[in-house]
């Protein structure tokens, strides 16, 4: 398995055990270092979901590429996540409907390509944040990079980085 996509289906199409909150934040702690982790607890929390449960709190050490990718609620049924910590480039790639808070930074295309997706952003955010994606509501209390969405609807405490969305006439709102 060379590449991203080979590895991502990998991953999703594993026989894994339905961990409960505690087991999924010893795998966390256990497993983060692991160059596969993201790929794997992106699995782990679908095939958790698809059981019925909801509401994740994940606490991570470092940034990771791919946190959330490709993962998926329902309409009816969001998939809720709070991550204490830092989320890498790639956050909640192709993701939908998701609702996710996250105390920490993420790195650039954060909720690229995205669906139906409510993301709080407790720190700063990079590049393209939220480009190609169809209702997002992207809330950030800390800086924004370069060249966010022009489909997504932000909001902000941060008044420089409300300064800059509206200068460049962007959906946005002071909080």
């Amino acid at each position: 398995m060379d590449n991203w996509w080979e590895r991502q289906e990998y991953a999703f199409n594993l026989e894994i055990p339905i961990l409960n909150p505690i087991q999924l934040q010893l795998f966390c702690a256990h497993e983060e270092a692991n160059e596969a982790f993201p790929l794997y607890l992106n699995s782990i929390i679908q095939k958790i979901y698809k059981k019925g449960n909801n509401n994740f709190t994940i606490t991570l050490k470092q940034p990771h590429y791919d946190l959330l990718s490709q993962v998926q609620g329902t309409k009816e049924q969001p998939l809720n996540i709070t991550i204490n910590g830092n989320a890498g480039t790639y956050c909640a790639y192709r993701s939908k409907h998701l609702n996710i808070t996250i105390n920490g930074n993420t790195g650039h295309n954060c909720a690229l390509a995205s669906e139906d997706t409510t993301i709080t952003i407790n720190g700063n955010t990079g590049d393209w944040c939220a480009d190609w994606s169809t209702n997002a509501k992207i809330t950030i209390n800390g800086k924004i990079g370069l060249l966010p969405s022009i489909n997504a609807t932000y909001f902000t405490n941060n008044k420089a980085t409300y300064e800059q969305l509206k200068a460049e006439d962007y959906n946005v709102t002071l909080l």
